[in-house]
Order: C-alpha cells, then sequence, then structure tokens
C-alpha cells in the first residue's frame, strides 16, 4: 500500500504539530542567532606593504629600499606573484598568494620578514604598513561632489570639511577622498651646501 505524506499527517497529528513546533523553535533560536551581513566576508590572498621613504627620488627608493624589500618578500611561502611600485614618496609592494595557503601563517610569516628588512632599510625609515584586501575593505558606497566654481576649492572643501563629518558618522569605518591634488611647493636646496655640511637630501 503506497503511503502519502498527508495521509500520514492525517493519522498521526501529534506527531505532525510535534515537529512544526520544534521546527518553528529551531527557525528563532537561528533568527536571533545568526547575524545578517550586508556582504560575505571573503579573503583575498593578497598582502600589500607601504614602505615610506620621503625626500628621496624614485632612483633611490627603489634600490635602497624596494630591491632589498622584494628580496625579503619573495622568500615567503606560497607566494605566487609579487609587483612593486617606486615612487619620490616611498614603494608600494604586493604580494598575491595561492588560495589554498593559510593566511594567518602567511601573516606571521611577512612580519617575520618585515623585521628583517628594518635591519637593511636606511636609517629614516622607522615605519612600514602592512594591509591585507577582504571583501569588506571594499567601498560600500561612493558619490560625487559637482561644483561649478574653483575645482580645487570643492577638493579642499571635501578634505577639510567633509571628511571629518563623514568619518563621524556610526558604522563609517573609513572614508577616502579622491580628486585635484593640493597645490605643490617645489623647494631647491643648495647642494654645494649641503655637501659642505656633509647632509643628504633625505636627512633635511
Amino acid at each position: 500500500m503506497k503511503r502519502s505524506l498527508p495521509t500520514y499527517a492525517l493519522k498521526h497529528p501529534v506527531t505532525v504539530c510535534t515537529v512544526i513546533v520544534a521546527l518553528a523553535v529551531v527557525a528563532v533560536i537561528a533568527w536571533h542567532l545568526i547575524q545578517v551581513e550586508l556582504m560575505i566576508s571573503i579573503d583575498f590572498m593578497i598582502v600589500r606593504c607601504f614602505i615610506p621613504y620621503y625626500g628621496a627620488t624614485p632612483e633611490q627608493v627603489e634600490s635602497e629600499v624596494t630591491i632589498p624589500a622584494e628580496g625579503k618578500f619573495r622568500t615567503v611561502p606560497d607566494l605566487k606573484r609579487i609587483a612593486s611600485y617606486s615612487s619620490g614618496g616611498g614603494c608600494s609592494i604586493e604580494m598575491i598568494f595561492d588560495w589554498d595557503a593559510e593566511m594567518s601563517e602567511i601573516l606571521a610569516e611577512v612580519r617575520d620578514r618585515i623585521e628583517r628588512i628594518k635591519l637593511v632599510l636606511p636609517a629614516e625609515i622607522d615605519r612600514l604598513f602592512l594591509s591585507r584586501s577582504n571583501s569588506l575593505t571594499q567601498a560600500m558606497m561612493s558619490f560625487t561632489v559637482f561644483s561649478e566654481g574653483d575645482q580645487n576649492e570643492l577638493a579642499q572643501w571635501a578634505r577639510t570639511r567633509l571628511h571629518p563629518r563623514l568619518m563621524r558618522l556610526d558604522g563609517v569605518a573609513d572614508v577616502q577622498i579622491s580628486g585635484p591634488s593640493a597645490g605643490t611647493v617645489y623647494v631647491e636646496f643648495d647642494q654645494g651646501a649641503l655637501h659642505s655640511a656633509n647632509l643628504s637630501l633625505s636627512r633635511v
């Protein structure tokens, strides 16, 4: 004899009601315990290191900072690709690792390399900045501010007035402002005076 679910429910109402109540209780408990997030947390296998070296030329940064740092970072296990960018303000190094690598172990290895790098960097460099990427660090909202006036004044207003107000909002972790850069001031040095005083440009 073939049995059907409606027939079974009619013959065993107490059992069916018990199962329904149990499922309802589990659903209520899960509703209170499970956190609802706007985005799923996904760790990207990317680690970035920024080494500031202000006042140095891009050539100096590459020879004195980027090349030694890359040499140390290349020894980190599970490293898939490494890329660097040198500028007058310092160097940025991006490391991409295999997806099956353990990120906590990778970060420990990277921090160990940073301690070794500090021993060979110029004395002027005392801080290195390490960051990692995941889906929660991506921008959740972006918008554009327009003005018919001076764009430099608008950018200055956004950095000095808008940025602090947005940072004070509840739940805001970071605010990044992009636009026209601030005015540049060029300072020229007398190389002869620096040489006679036994001073390098980076020390100044």
